[in-house]
């Protein structure tokens, strides 16, 4: 599963939590203004190590560790607390041994005009997968469509000569 597919199921289950949290996955949705309470996840980079066994079974070519910058607003310090809280109960459900989570910093006063702020860094693993091979198409034969070419046009067309 890749960063969108995880990030889905992550929106779906917090906005079951809080159904009014606004959310995003990206930088233009972190520029767009909304009001809180407001989720917003930033992929920041990837790093990428040896292919590790996918509960799927499918052949595994690299894992990718994607850290993203995950961006909670609240209108208190509690109510960012409290998404951050069931942020991290929920990427247990959904990537569990597959998430870290190793920083927070919240927003530092006069930055924001309303709420509270906490911009955290979280991890996810992901097996890239070996995608199936292109298929080949042989083209036999071209034939153009002269049905348009309308004599004198003024425009050159196939199957006109001047």
């Amino acid at each position: 599963m890749a960063l969108t597919a995880t990030y889905e199921l992550i929106r779906a289950a917090m906005v079951e939590a809080f159904p009014t949290l606004q959310t995003g996955l990206g930088q233009r949705d972190l520029d767009e203004h909304a009001a809180y309470p407001r989720m917003v996840w930033v992929p920041a980079r990837d790093a990428y190590a040896a292919p590790t066994r996918d509960r799927a079974q499918q052949r595994s070519l690299r894992t990718c560790d994607t850290v993203c910058e995950v961006h909670l607003w609240g209108e208190e310090i509690a109510d960012v607390e409290g998404m951050r809280e069931r942020l991290f109960t929920v990427l247990q459900a959904i990537a569990p041994g597959a998430w870290d989570s190793t920083a927070g910093e919240w927003t530092q006063p006069g930055t924001t005009t309303a709420g509270e702020k906490l911009v955290m860094l979280v991890s996810l693993k992901f097996s890239q997968h070996e995608l199936p091979a292109p298929t080949t198409v042989t083209i036999a034969t071209v034939a153009p469509d002269t049905t348009g070419a309308a004599d004198p046009d003024g425009q050159l067309q196939v199957g006109e000569t001047s």
